[in-house]
């Protein structure tokens, strides 16, 4: 495509949007599974080590994602 045809299509597009009264979402916050869920994830990450699936680096950053994945801010 032509990129500076597509550039002024963009453009058009969002000039259009914000005319019809256009407002982004708001931020809110995102829910996170919890305790409940991070203990789940723990005991699978420590019986795929305990099964040789994976390694001592893989579990840790396994347990880490699922930290991060479930801790509340």
């Amino acid at each position: 495509m032509n990129r500076a045809r597509l550039l002024t299509d963009a453009s058009l597009h969002a000039r259009a949007i914000a005319d019809a009264g256009y407002s982004p979402p708001s931020a809110g916050a995102i829910p996170a599974p919890g305790e409940s869920v991070l203990a789940t994830l723990k005991l699978a990450v420590w019986t795929m080590r305990q099964g040789d699936f994976i390694s001592d680096h893989d579990m840790k950053v396994a347990n880490w994602a699922a930290y991060a994945l479930c801790a509340a801010t």
